[in-house]
């Protein structure tokens, strides 16, 4: 992948990303094309979603992770191969929002006893 990487790179630089952008797309299209151990070119869209489902389920990567991922192989694909279609049916990961836990009204009322500072009880 080294003549690939330095020109996903330039690819990259052209569009102006970050360099911690630039190094995250590398590094995650690099995995993937060592995945399967075959060059970019002879990859396509059913590779890309075993790659994700092994990153969501052997490897227990988060959504957030994956969508990185995601991210980076739809530039490799779209961008430096010039090869989008193979992206078409590969769609973001969504992730489970866990609500806070609010505190108790027993629990406010502690927290409002507990200091007599008019703004820490106007931030309870």
């Amino acid at each position: 992948m080294g003549q690939l990487r330095e020109r996903m790179r330039q690819d990259l630089t052209m569009r102006g990303m970050s360099r911690s952008t630039q190094e995250s797309y590398i590094t995650y299209a690099g995995a993937f094309v060592a995945h399967f151990k075959r060059p970019a070119s002879q990859l396509g869209g059913e590779h890309v979603r075993a790659w994700v489902l092994h990153l969501l389920t052997k490897l227990g990567r988060k959504a957030a992770t994956v969508n990185v991922a995601i991210a980076a192989l739809r530039f490799l694909f779209g961008t430096t191969l010039k090869r989008p279609e193979v992206m078409l049916g590969i769609r973001n990961v969504r992730g489970n929002h866990v609500c806070p836990e609010l505190p108790s009204g027993s629990e406010v009322e502690r927290l409002l006893a507990a200091t007599t500072d008019i703004r820490h009880r106007a931030m309870f």
